[in-house]
C-alpha cells in the first residue's frame, strides 16, 4: 500500500516527531510511505525519515516559492497513492482538491490528523480546511480539545486518537541517566519533572506548574 503524508514542514516539532515515531513503527513490507513538505528551510527531520524508509519530497525550491500547490497537486495525481494522509491544514486542503481530481477507481483515500486547535490557524487556512475536510474518509484529532475545536461536517465524525510513547526507545536512554543528572547537579534520588515545548498557550504550562506544586506539597 502506497501512502503519502502531507505536512507543512519537517522541523523538530511535536507533529513532526510523531511522523518519525510512526515511520519507525510501520511495516515496510506492507506500506510504502512517502512524505511531502512545503517549507524547504524546515528539513531537520528529513534524514531521520529517509533512514526509516520514508522517501521525502520538498515542494518548494526557495523560501517564497508560490508554485508549491502545483507541485503538490502533481505529486498527488501522479504518485499512484492508495492513501493521502494530511497533517497540516493548508497543504492538506490542496492535497484534498488534487485527490478529488483523480479519476474514480484510482482516487486515493483521504485521511487527516489535526494536531492543533482550529482557532490557532489564520482565517483563510481555517476556511479552506473546513470546506475541504468534508471529503476526508477518516478524520482524527490528537486530543479531545483539538477535536472539539473543529467545525463543519467533519466535527461530528472526527475521532480522538491519542498517540503513545515509544517505551523501548525511552528505556534505552536510561543508560545516560546518572551522567545527565551529574552534569545538571541533580542527585540520584531527587524527583525531577521536565518539559520541552514552545511557549504557547496550548502547551498549558500553568497546569503543569500546578501539578508540580501539588507534588511538592505532598
Amino acid at each position: 500500500m502506497r501512502v503519502l503524508w502531507v505536512v507543512k514542514g519537517l522541523g523538530p516539532g511535536g507533529a513532526e516527531r510523531l511522523l518519525i515515531a510512526a515511520a519507525n513503527a510501520h511495516h515496510q513490507d506492507r506500506f510504502q510511505i512517502e512524505c511531502a513538505y512545503v517549507l524547504p528551510w524546515k528539513d531537520h527531520l528529513v534524514a531521520e525519515l529517509e533512514a526509516a524508509g520514508v522517501r521525502t519530497h520538498c515542494l518548494s525550491y526557495r523560501r517564497t516559492d508560490w508554485l508549491w500547490p502545483l507541485n503538490l497537486a502533481r505529486l498527488v495525481r501522479t504518485g499512484d497513492y492508495d492513501i493521502v494522509h494530511v497533517h497540516s491544514p493548508l497543504p492538506g486542503s490542496v492535497a484534498r482538491l488534487a485527490a478529488l481530481s483523480v479519476k474514480p477507481g484510482a482516487r486515493p483515500g483521504l485521511v487527516s490528523t489535526e494536531h492543533n486547535r482550529w482557532e490557532t490557524h489564520r482565517l483563510p487556512t481555517r476556511l479552506a480546511n473546513r470546506v475541504t475536510s468534508r471529503w476526508d474518509d477518516a478524520s482524527f484529532a490528537v486530543t479531545d480539545e483539538v477535536r472539539e475545536s473543529m467545525r463543519g461536517p467533519v466535527a461530528s465524525r472526527a475521532v480522538t486518537l491519542r498517540h503513545g510513547i515509544d517505551v523501548d526507545r525511552v528505556a534505552a536512554e536510561t543508560v545516560h541517566r546518572d551522567e545527565v543528572r551529574a552534569e545538571l547537579g541533580i542527585g540520584p534520588d531527587e524527583f525531577v519533572i521536565g518539559t520541552v515545548a514552545n511557549f504557547r498557550p496550548q502547551k498549558d504550562y500553568p497546569n503543569l506548574l500546578e501539578a508540580a506544586r501539588r507534588l511538592k506539597d505532598r
